[in-house]
């Protein structure tokens, strides 16, 4: 007749899987705080498909316009001398999960502005049941200034090791000097004394011959 008698509810307790979603959410936000402070990108490279996703700060490191770019232009962006390590430690990744993880240094030059970045990168690849790779997870770390102070650090001591290197030579060569003209010095005094010794000498005999043929006539005084 179209009038309510009654109503019935089914009530479940789904307290588990709201804490579990507020966990995952927290832990979500953590890991993005992580990564803003640490100033790192994240990627994940499909790898039979050979497309990859990147965040934004890769995007912008590499001057990408737009997802989905394959390894091998992903490589091309990476300095020439730093290409093949690069290549190199991810193919060893791919090879067994004992060897799974890759973490390389490199050199990248933005293609627009010229700014040259050094990027740690590091991941994992993961393989399905068969053994064969299918996915590459990882993060990119920009430590440009970390290794522009080594360097610098490098260059300093550097200098400072040629600095004490010249002064040592400089010292030596002042102690040679030194020795050189305090043997000139011995060898004149010795000259000097030699020579005038046969001058005092005669010195000594005319004084003594004076005093004999004078001694009558000379006085105390004189």
């Amino acid at each position: 007749e179209g009038k309510v008698n009654g109503l019935m509810a089914v009530a479940l307790d789904v307290t588990e899987q709201v804490t579990a979603r507020r966990k995952i959410e927290e832990s979500s936000e953590e890991l993005q705080l992580a990564i803003e402070v640490a100033n790192l990108g994240t990627f994940r490279l499909d790898i039979l498909r050979n497309q990859a996703a990147y965040s934004q700060r890769i995007m912008e490191w590499f001057g990408f316009s737009e997802q989905g770019v394959s390894l091998d232009v992903f490589a091309s962006f990476i300095h020439p001398e730093d290409r093949n390590k690069l290549l190199q430690a991810l193919e060893q990744s791919y090879r067994s999960e004992e060897k799974s993880q890759h973490d390389v240094v490199y050199r990248v030059v933005h293609p627009d502005t010229g700014v040259m970045r050094f990027l740690h990168s590091f991941g994992r690849t993961y393989f399905t049941q068969d053994g064969n790779p299918y996915l590459l997870v990882g993060m990119i770390q920009d430590v440009t200034p970390q290794i522009l102070w080594q360097q610098r650090q490098k260059e300093n001591e550097t200098e400072l090791q040629k600095r004490v290197s010249e002064r040592t030579l400089e010292l030596e060569n002042l102690n040679h000097e030194l020795k050189r003209t305090n043997a000139n010095l011995e060898e004149f005094a010795y000259a000097a004394s030699h020579d005038m010794k046969e001058p005092i000498r005669k010195i000594h005999l005319f004084t003594d011959r004076l005093k004999q043929e004078l001694s009558d006539k000379l006085s105390k005084e004189q």
